[in-house]
């Protein structure tokens, strides 16, 4: 049973916008974020789970109605089955109450939370909210049923031994290469990777290969003057799945992630970097309490920190735009739609004779 604080705030009012108060102040929490990464990649005797929460997904939403008892929207229920190949095991599994699909997945989602040692979240622990309207209310309460937030929404410190390991809230935007890129007089968190074993799950992993070989050998450069990698990590890649339009690799989302499971167990690392979809929190706390490794997730950005460009980055990129940026190569199945279902902006726009 998950436990669920209902907490009062002081104020009524809920904010959408960010709470920082100047640039500055954006700058020096994504700092102080910096600063954690590193201490819990350099920590090897503490492997830590860093979780990125979404903001009000299908995802999300489906373990924040598991978690209070209640049954999902079919209308959230289709979202998770066309955009993360969570495939209902009863013919009614929309209005079938507890379909196993979903159940499952719901399950693991909120282990993953609960078993989160940092929690990357967006926009500098704005208040939290429990009115209609406010977007990170699903998140939020996630993180308070295992304690993350004090009630007035401020960062808890938990001690050694307490429930397992330290909890830290911390900005999300520290993983975005390009904020990281414009700061000065700051190590980038991914240099303390120097000489680990790295593993990077994504469905990238051949491109990623190859940027990173091209980076370590030929000395090529994605931000201009800024280092975010380290040359001397030693890199391995495992492919993930990618499931849109309903598809899932073995027929299910939780065959697929086990599979997932056992490829990653086939390696000896250090670290994981994780962009992979629905199946990232829960192959984080795999890697973590399974493993004993630490595993960040990172998300859709991760590409970019291997010069690998994406159609949503395009501005972003265009300051540092030069022939070492490589668009990853499009999947070999059928992509036709692929732009409906959230994924092409992930990759470059297709060659006009729909290659």
């Amino acid at each position: 049973m998950w436990r669920v604080l209902v907490v009062a705030t002081a104020s009524a009012t809920c904010r959408d916008a960010a709470t920082y108060d100047t640039p500055a102040a954006k700058q020096r929490a994504i700092a102080i974020a910096n600063r954690r990464l590193t201490e819990i990649i350099r920590d090897a005797s503490r492997p830590t789970h860093v979780i990125r929460t979404g903001l009000n997904g299908a995802e999300t939403q489906i373990a924040y109605d598991a978690m209070l008892g209640r049954r999902s929207k079919p209308r959230v229920l289709a979202i998770a089955h066309v955009n993360n190949g969570i495939v209902p095991e009863n013919a009614r599994g929309y209005t079938r109450r507890g379909d196993p699909a979903f159940a499952n997945f719901a399950r693991r989602y909120l282990e993953a939370v609960a078993g989160a040692g940092a929690v990357a979240r967006w926009k500098n622990f704005a208040p939290l909210c429990h009115g209609s309207g406010y977007a990170y209310r699903e998140q939020d309460e996630l993180l308070l049923q295992r304690g993350n937030f004090r009630p007035d929404g401020e960062l808890v410190e938990r001690s050694k031994g307490d429930a397992g390991s330290d909890r830290n809230v911390f900005e999300a935007e520290v993983l975005d290469p390009f904020r990281l890129a414009e700061m000065r007089d700051v190590v980038p968190w991914p240099q303390a990777l120097a000489g680990k074993r790295v593993l990077v799950v994504t469905s990238m992993a051949r491109d990623v290969a190859r940027q990173y070989e091209r980076y370590r050998t030929d000395g090529v450069s994605w931000f201009g003057a800024t280092e975010l990698l380290p040359p001397n990590m030693h890199l391995l890649v495992v492919a993930s799945p990618v499931t849109y339009r309903g598809r899932a690799a073995q027929g299910n989302w939780t065959r697929s992630l086990e599979e997932l499971e056992k490829r990653v167990a086939a390696y000896q690392f250090d670290v994981a970097l994780l962009s992979c979809g629905s199946y990232g929190l829960p192959l984080g706390n795999y890697i973590t309490h399974g493993l004993g490794a630490t595993a960040i997730y990172v998300g859709g950005a991760l590409q970019l920190f291997f010069g690998l460009r994406g159609l949503r980055w395009r501005r972003e990129i265009a300051p540092y735009a030069s022939d070492a940026w490589a668009c990853p190569e499009r999947p070999k199945w059928d992509t036709s739609g692929m732009e409906n279902y959230g994924l092409g902006p992930y990759w470059c726009p297709p060659a006009k004779n729909g290659s």
